[in-house]
């Protein structure tokens, strides 16, 4: 549902934004199509079990429910779509700045869901379903895999756009303070000094800092307890194929702050860019 709602607003910036009305800012109308390709690619890459979401107009949402029933909103697909909608609420009027929170709402998704993925395959191995864990392995490398392909969104972004233009409106907001990364990385890797130092700085993450990575459910304890296992073969390459997507979306991640942040300037969240360059290789 995010990555149609996406879709949908650059679709009707690029039909509308010769028309007078149209007041965004630095639109630029050959990297929106091209970024439209993009979206369109990283939608045919997700799992089998999601789908794009056929989306109903936005301008008919309001008129089809009680406006005093919230439940519309809870369970009704239109009005999920309108609080989807509502969760990139531009601060700017720089057209990009809703493809730079909306890869982050695509983000988060994908992070609670690659943890909740690890977690089950940790209860499958309890359970003696090989299978089953090799499928959650797969599932979590297919979403790393789609999280790579949301960020060559950035390849389209304007740096003006960026830096000079909606920056300021993120403030010191950080994927670091992102419990959903925090625990994914904490499942999938673990964490190295740098980052058990950087974690106690935000309150929103700092008990992580002291979790162990070589416990349930984590990779790194899958890793161990599968070594005899029968199905080790097939489960050690799903492991090494998430482990490997995801450290090409950390590559991609590393990358972008490197075009983006001038050398000497600190990232949101205030850590840097040798804090990336610390911690995406090495756990």
């Amino acid at each position: 549902m995010l990555l149609s709602d996406w879709i949908r607003y650059e679709e009707t910036a690029l039909r509308k934004h010769t028309l007078p009305e149209f007041d965004r800012i630095n639109f630029v109308a050959d990297k929106v199509s091209r970024r439209l390709e993009i979206l369109a690619q990283a939608g045919s890459k997700l799992p089998a079990n999601c789908q794009l979401t056929q989306l109903p107009a936005l301008e008919d949402i309001s008129s089809n429910h009680d406006g005093c029933d919230w439940r519309y909103f809870a369970n009704h697909g239109a009005g999920i779509l309108a609080v989807a909608h509502l969760t990139t609420l531009p601060m700017t009027r720089y057209h990009d700045e809703f493809m730079f929170v909306r890869s982050a709402n695509i983000a988060e998704c994908c992070f609670r869901a690659i943890a909740c993925a690890v977690e089950s395959a940790a209860g499958a191995l309890e359970r003696e379903s090989p299978a089953e864990i090799v499928q959650c392995l797969n599932s979590a490398a297919e979403l790393a895999s789609f999280m790579t392909l949301i960020f060559v969104t950035f390849d389209t972004l304007p740096y003006e756009s960026f830096y000079d233009g909606f920056r300021p409106a993120t403030g010191n907001a950080s994927t670091i303070q992102s419990t959903n990364y925090q625990r994914m990385d904490l499942l999938t890797r673990g964490f190295n000094e740098r980052k058990q130092h950087a974690l106690p700085k935000h309150c929103e993450v700092a008990d992580f800092a002291a979790e162990d990575a070589d416990a349930r459910p984590t990779l790194r304890w899958l890793s161990k307890a599968v070594e005899k296992h029968p199905a080790d073969g097939a489960i050690s390459k799903a492991i090494d194929d998430l482990r490997q997507n995801l450290f090409q979306w950390r590559a991609r991640h590393l990358g972008i702050a490197r075009r983006f942040l001038p050398k000497g300037v600190a990232g949101t969240g205030n850590e840097g860019f040798s804090y990336l360059v610390e911690t995406f290789r090495t756990p």
